[in-house]
């Protein structure tokens, strides 16, 4: 699977799209870059993208029914 694949099968399972922001930080994520590299990349504060990445694993650990971590 690529990551294209991944966000529409992201997109089938919620009730919602990704936002923008989430969209980046899944596709930075799934090339292996951290949120420190991503904030520095996209010009956002470390602590944001920990934030909202954080957000994004949990809703979907939740969607997909995995155990949070």
């Amino acid at each position: 699977m690529d990551v294209e694949a991944a966000l529409v099968l992201i997109d089938a399972t919620l009730d919602q799209h990704l936002s923008n922001l989430q969209e980046l930080i899944f596709r930075q994520s799934w090339e292996g870059k951290s949120y420190q590299e991503i904030a520095a990349s996209f010009d956002y504060d470390a602590h944001y993208i920990k934030d909202v990445g954080f957000k994004l694993w949990q809703l979907l650990s939740k969607a997909f029914g995995e155990k949070d971590y």
